[in-house]
């Protein structure tokens, strides 16, 4: 009886003991949430729901932080460009005001936020209530900045301690990706060398994050350097992680860009034990976040209403609007060329920040078409000088960067990819001479960075975008600057480089964005080859226009020429997405583009473009000549990049993978494997035009 009782009576205790060490446990770990957003850009629509979402998650965790891994200016006219009533300018006011009203806790400087200039920095920097951190950067005496804090210690409710360590990207060039004017007497480091100098955070703190502005594979080199980082929220390349990546025991994340998405990082941390105990993230879509807070979105109102006018007034009309950045570079330079009578102009095709301006253009495309404020110089160059600069340009990135206005011009490369002539005509078709000196038009930032340049040369006070809206303002009629083209003619008899492959037939881009075209189709179907996919896609805009090899050998070296995007090194994934979301995806990207073809596709798949009865567009795929089933789930591969996009437009995409290497190592796989390229490479598989 005895016996019975007491066995109960410890069972019983068992039971009520593992609950109270449960309850105890989880006492001890405190629940803290970092909330974050990057690349904001200016888009100031979703502050509003981010700041319901913070105070929602307030309620439910321990502590709750918003950060920014920075570039939030530059992008959206109405903050670029931000009047007071008064008439004073005030570039970026708009987003520290609602940043502020939002709820940030800090953020990290981005290259763009040196945009506006040293003095402004830090008038923005006295108006926010958060403060802007930055590590890797020294200022000098001559530096107009004051001075920034590297890190930021935040302590919890529960006395926890973390510290968010601020580094941003440096180029090649030794500074971040501003106008280098913006960064007088500025000096910056390499962020994992100064990274390391702040291994006693780690001592000092209990978390420690980084909070950086260097890109996702910058990121993951961090994380594998420097070891005590807990997490890190990146920004600069724009990438929708759905999931944080884990390197060497840190989570990297990273939440697109425009406030598309809210990043959200929860860790677990035992307060006894003085560990983190657990840490995961995940990323929110911001239409999905259906309540927001009333008051800051009184203040986004007011803003638009303020400068309502930038987007109402319409300077010019095109039918059907204007597409392609190259496009649109050349009108940029064109209008420069005829403003001041010039010879020729340039624009840098890195300065063309949209690829379409819509049939009603107003003042608020332009300055989302060219946000950078960079003022016109006149350069008096010789020939000579003129094709060093253009050489040199191409150069640089193995691709043609300087869009012409006014003239046109072409690079004769050899099979290694080298320059050996550049030839220059002006808008009549008349070739540059000998000798001769010429008035060109460049932008500031290409003025300054490029290669160096004569002295005999004048600033105007115009900006490149002023100077387009006058432009514009003052043509009846806009013409497209047809004539202002620029080439690439790769010379059989120059010099051999390495040969990897060949050409039965003349590779080219040709019409690459209304048809497939054989340098598109060779590198979606190594994608999807190499890969083991069922397709393969590749972003048209990728590929070099109008250039074209005759058949024969095909060099590596060459290779850059087609494909200039390879200079990124994008990562190939591998994602799973129904036929139903796939047609969907072309028909929008058709639509946001308004190309017949926005990617090239690999050989096995048809494409046929519908016009419906209300003259909407409709697409059909078909695989190895049948159409591809809704339900039925593709593996599709394609560059991260770009994956990342359809994510930010289309919604997460939740099964995909690393494939574990890059295109252009996909490409040179397969052209190692097959040798000589399949004549199906060249078939035409796009039906446009089609009636439903």
């Amino acid at each position: 009886m005895f016996s019975k009782f007491f066995i109960f009576f410890l069972a019983g205790f068992l039971i009520i003991s593992s609950q109270l060490a449960g309850v105890f446990a989880d006492n001890e770990l405190e629940k803290i949430v970092l909330l974050h957003t990057n690349d904001e850009h200016g888009e100031i629509e979703n502050f509003g729901r981010i700041a319901w979402k913070k105070q929602k998650l307030e309620g439910k965790y321990d502590e709750v932080f918003l950060l920014s891994a920075g570039d939030i200016f530059s992008g959206n006219p109405l903050v670029d460009h931000y009047t007071r009533e008064t008439g004073e300018k005030f570039p970026g006011k708009p987003m520290i005001e609602l940043m502020n009203a939002a709820g940030y806790d800090a953020m990290v400087i981005g290259n763009h936020d040196f945009d506006y200039g040293q003095e402004q920095l830090n008038l923005l920097r006295q108006k926010a209530d958060f403060p802007m951190i930055l590590a890797n950067i020294e200022i000098k005496e001559k530096a107009l900045l004051e001075k920034t804090v590297p890190y930021l210690v935040e302590k919890t409710g529960r006395g926890t301690e973390i510290s968010f360590l601020g580094l941003v990207e440096v180029g090649s060039g030794g500074i971040p990706a501003t106008h280098p004017s913006n960064l007088a007497g500025l000096v910056f480091s390499p962020p994992v060398k100064v990274a390391r100098q702040y291994g006693f955070l780690a001592r000092e703190s209990d978390i420690v994050i980084g909070l950086t502005h260097l890109g996702l594979e910058k990121d993951i080199i961090l994380a594998k350097e420097i070891e005590f980082l807990d997490a890190i929220l990146g920004g600069h390349s724009h990438t929708a992680l759905e999931k944080p990546e884990e390197v060497n025991g840190t989570l990297i994340a990273q939440a697109g860009s425009g406030t598309r998405y809210l990043g959200k990082i929860i860790i677990k941390f035992n307060t006894s034990e003085g560990k983190v105990k657990k840490k995961k993230g995940t990323l929110l879509p911001i239409d999905e976040i259906k309540k927001t807070n009333s008051s800051v979105e009184e203040k986004i109102t007011a803003f638009q209403e303020e400068m309502a006018y930038l987007r109402e007034e319409v300077i010019a009309f095109y039918p059907g609007g204007i597409r392609g950045r190259e496009q649109l570079g050349s009108l940029l330079a064109r209008a420069v060329a005829e403003r001041y009578d010039l010879d020729i102009a340039f624009q840098n095709i890195g300065g063309v920040r949209t690829g379409y301006l819509p049939p009603k253009i107003s003042p608020e495309d332009i300055y989302r078409l060219d946000p950078f404020a960079n003022e016109i110089v006149i350069v008096e160059m010789t020939i000579e000088e003129l094709s060093d600069l253009l050489a040199n340009s191409f150069s640089r990135r193995n691709s043609i960067d300087l869009l012409p206005g006014g003239g046109s011009y072409e690079v004769r490369v050899n099979e290694a990819g080298q320059v050996e002539k550049i030839n220059i005509w002006n808008m009549e078709g008349k070739k540059f001479s000998e000798g001769g000196t010429y008035l060109i038009g460049l932008n500031s930032y290409v003025a300054e960075t490029y290669y160096p340049l004569p002295q005999k040369r004048e600033k105007q006070p115009e900006t490149t975008a002023e100077t387009l809206i006058g432009y514009l303002k003052k043509k009846d009629e806009v013409k497209l600057p047809e004539d202002d083209k620029t080439a690439i003619k790769i010379d059989r008899a120059g010099a051999k480089g390495m040969v990897i492959a060949h050409c039965p037939l003349p590779l080219s881009t040709d019409k690459k964005n209304h048809q497939s075209v054989s340098a598109g189709t060779l590198i979606a179907e190594a994608l999807r080859v190499i890969g083991r996919s069922d397709l393969g896609f590749f972003p048209a805009e990728q590929l070099y226009p109008n250039l074209e090899l005759t058949e024969g050998p095909l060099n590596r070296e060459i290779l850059d020429l087609f494909f200039p995007g390879f200079r990124y090194e994008n990562p190939v994934l591998i994602i799973e997405l129904a036929g139903e979301t796939l047609e969907k995806i072309m028909v929008n990207e058709v639509k946001r583009t308004g190309y017949v073809v926005p990617y090239q596709f690999s050989k096995n798949l048809e494409y046929v473009l519908l016009h419906t009865e209300d003259d909407e567009r409709d697409i059909e795929l078909f695989l190895e000549g049948k159409r591809i089933e809704k339900e039925k789930t593709y593996s599709v591969a394609i560059n991260r990049y770009e994956a990342s996009k359809w994510q930010q437009r289309y919604g997460p995409i939740k099964n995909k993978r690393k494939a574990g290497y890059s295109e252009k190592e996909a490409l040179l796989a397969y052209l190692d494997h097959i040798g000589i390229l399949s004549r199906e490479l060249w078939t035409e598989r796009v039906e446009k035009e089609k009636p439903r």
